[in-house]
């Protein structure tokens, strides 16, 4: 059996490895590693096997391609090929990555959006392996893949970082969750130390550690303006500095220009603060195992949960309320990653001293984690999870009220008849299905619909 392994970041490949090294990943005669580049303008954006880090988890795979090659010069975050053109590309990809005539199972992230679906699209009698790429796993299917695709996803495969949560994504199609051990993705992160010496930080002082703060990039998902989220790092910059550190590291998301990292350290050196920029490529576990910082800074970076879970190291959010209230439309995939991080870590701008390490038990998660998860879930995509309804209306009477209230939309919570929402007044509840029923009927249904109005709103002067 051959296995195709998608990967389109250093984080995933790692992932990746961890999962093969602990045995989550099914058994695998050859296992083809094919590299995408996701990114805006991968023309110019660096591969992950040209990322030093990389040569750490290179040996588990029998060959590498890119994506981008094979499919240009369309993008890969964008194109699905039409119908009629499946078969012929199923047949060029064999050829092209030297795939033969046997079966092949795929091992893909993110398989609502291409380029993982356009793959379980190709080769369409594959079965299918999703694994985790962050914490957006935790969270609902975004889009309908359909029974064509979801049926064949055997499982999905995920570090357990927050301690027994249970990811709701592909839920509608019964789809097992398997966990495997951090420890496994440690060590996997561990070996590329090596690798990316020359990158680190020249001075490191232990006695007064700095504080790391990780960007996202968020402006590039269209969350946020690009002048947002360069207020958004400064507020991450101070709010660390007001915690009591130095220093400042800043490591930007690979994907982000270079400018913006360039126009923050000239407003970190006219404000008086000390910071050192960490090369983007260089991933942050790197930094914890060899040059813990105090603490990390961050809104939903994954490395927030990363640096407690394996390292020990505390970690604090900024600005995670803003977002929650920027994310539009409500079911956008980003809304899980932040609710976690909002629930389990300090807010620092509140705080305003270095943060604890946070409580990652089961039973929190058990207790906290799980039911608003699944609540925020089912109010997200309330059609695919559909079984959630009974458990979201109860954990709601008993929570809506609370802090957890800024996890939810009112008008949300209105349109689905869910505790916390605004009672729908009854011309509002009948007025859709009598439009229906007056449509089909033509004039003569418009002419009956306007004078029940008239009557239920008085209008008709009895």
């Amino acid at each position: 059996m051959t296995q195709v392994v998608l990967v389109s970041t250093l984080y995933g490949a790692a992932t990746v490895a961890a999962a093969i090294d602990s045995g989550a990943l099914p058994r695998a005669d050859r296992r083809i590693l094919v590299v995408a580049n996701t990114t805006a303008t991968p023309e110019v954006a660096t591969l992950v096997d040209e990322f030093a880090a990389f040569a750490a988890v290179s040996d588990h795979f029998d060959a590498i391609h890119h994506y981008n090659d094979a499919i240009a010069p369309m993008h890969p975050a964008a194109w699905t090929p039409r119908t009629d053109d499946v078969p012929m590309w199923e047949r060029a990809l064999r050829s092209i990555w030297d795939l033969g005539r046997g079966p092949v199972d795929l091992v893909v992230e993110s398989i609502q959006v291409p380029p993982a679906r356009t793959l379980a699209t190709v080769f369409a009698s594959s079965q299918v392996v999703v694994y985790a790429d962050g914490l957006m796993t935790y969270g609902p299917t975004r889009d309908n893949i359909g029974p064509g695709i979801g049926d064949r996803v055997r499982q999905i495969v995920h570090p357990d970082l927050v301690p027994g949560l249970r990811p709701a994504l592909l839920r509608e199609f019964g789809t097992a969750a398997i966990p495997f051990d951090v420890g496994a993705l440690r060590k996997v992160l561990d070996g590329m130390h090596e690798q990316v010496a020359a990158e680190l930080p020249g001075t490191y002082d232990s006695e007064a550690p700095p504080a790391l703060v990780v960007g996202q990039f968020l402006s590039a998902l269209g969350v946020i303006s690009v002048g947002e989220e360069q207020r958004l790092h400064q507020r991450m910059i101070c709010a660390a500095t007001a915690a009591g550190v130095s220093t400042v590291w800043f490591k930007a998301h690979p994907s982000a220009p270079l400018f913006h990292t360039e126009q923050l350290r000239d407003w970190a050196r006219d404000e008086g603060h000390d910071l050192v920029v960490v090369s983007p490529t260089t991933p942050a576990e790197t930094l914890f195992m060899a040059m813990p910082p105090r603490f990390v800074v961050g809104c939903f970076s994954t490395a927030l949960l990363t640096a407690p879970r394996l390292y020990g190291i505390p970690a604090a959010t900024v600005g995670t309320d803003d977002l929650l209230e920027a994310l539009r439309p409500y079911e956008n995939s980003n809304r899980i990653p932040v609710t976690i991080a909002a629930e389990l870590l300090p807010d620092l701008e509140v705080t305003r001293q270095p943060p604890a390490l946070p409580l990652l038990g089961c039973d929190v998660t058990a207790v906290r984690v799980q039911p608003l998860v699944d609540t925020v879930s089912y109010c997200m995509q309330p059609r695919r999870l559909a079984a959630l309804r009974d458990d979201s209306e109860r954990w709601l009477a008993d929570h809506v009220d609370g802090p957890s209230r800024r996890y939810f939309k009112g008008r949300r919570l209105t349109s689905l008849g869910l505790p916390g929402g605004s009672p729908i007044p009854f011309v509002r509840q009948v007025a859709g299905p009598a439009k229906r029923w007056a449509r089909r009927r033509g004039d003569r249904g418009r002419r009956y619909l306007l004078r029940a109005l008239r009557i239920v709103l008085g209008a008709d002067g009895s």
